[in-house]
């Protein structure tokens, strides 16, 4: 669920959208013991946006390729 994803002192969601060209991403992810959501419908950008919305101070979705510096840290 939604309230288990992200670790305590964490507000960011890392998603990946297409499993084959972000595969890469996804085993540097792994080897960091970090998951990445799996969001490959064409309705999951709006319910990104939908619960961004409504969780302003608690969820940010970012995808995974956006922010590796912070994220592998």
């Amino acid at each position: 669920t939604l309230e288990e994803y992200p670790k305590a002192d964490e507000n960011k969601i890392y998603y990946v959208t297409d499993e084959n060209l972000q595969a890469q991403y996804i085993s540097m992810f792994r080897q960091n013991g970090l998951t990445a959501a799996v969001l490959t419908h064409v309705i999951d950008p709006h319910f990104i946006s939908m619960l961004e919305y409504k969780e302003q101070e608690k969820l940010k979705f970012l995808r995974i390729d956006s922010d590796l510096g912070s994220a592998l840290k």
